[in-house]
């Protein structure tokens, strides 16, 4: 809290007014130009009294100040990020209508498709291991898989991927 004192200091402030005559002075200074008057007005302006901190109990607030200085901010609870298992899938995806048929290719059968198609294994397109459709064949990474999907201008189309 902070105690104010009554009393009013008071500063006089001297303002210096010209007051020029209705004409203009030129820009050349002639010898018989006219002196220009001068009028002194003075004002009493009051001034604040310095302002003095009066604390009754300075001890309990230097302790306060020093105690939350030293206090370490609160750290917010780290929330813990809970990792999912692989839940069992409940719902066959594969039976779906809009499921195209998939189908591990045998070893003998992969051999064949790499040398028909003049391709490696590397350059066939990707299907993921966890992929839905593919959940409940025994694959592994490497395999290769044969989709075959309906179509409208040749009846049934094919198509491989390999397993990552």
């Amino acid at each position: 809290m902070v105690a104010r004192s009554n009393r009013v200091r008071s500063i006089h402030i001297k303002k210096v007014i010209t007051i020029a005559k209705s004409k203009p002075q030129p820009k050349k200074v002639s010898k018989k130009a006219k002196p220009v008057k001068k009028k002194i007005i003075k004002k009493s302006v009051p001034k604040k009294s310095a302002k003095k901190p009066v604390k009754k109990d300075l001890k309990k607030d230097v302790k306060k100040a020093k105690q939350a200085v030293k206090a370490k901010p609160q750290k917010k609870p780290v929330q813990k990020k809970t990792v999912q298992k692989k839940a069992k899938v409940v719902f066959d995806v594969s039976s779906h209508v809009l499921v195209p048929k998939h189908v591990k290719v045998s070893d003998s059968e992969r051999e064949k498709i790499l040398e028909t198609y003049n391709v490696t294994l590397e350059e066939l397109p990707r299907i993921s291991k966890s992929d839905a459709a593919i959940s409940n064949l025994d694959v592994g990474t490497g395999d290769i898989i044969k989709v075959e999907r309906p179509s409208a201008t040749a009846k049934m189309s094919v198509f491989y991927r390999r397993v990552v």
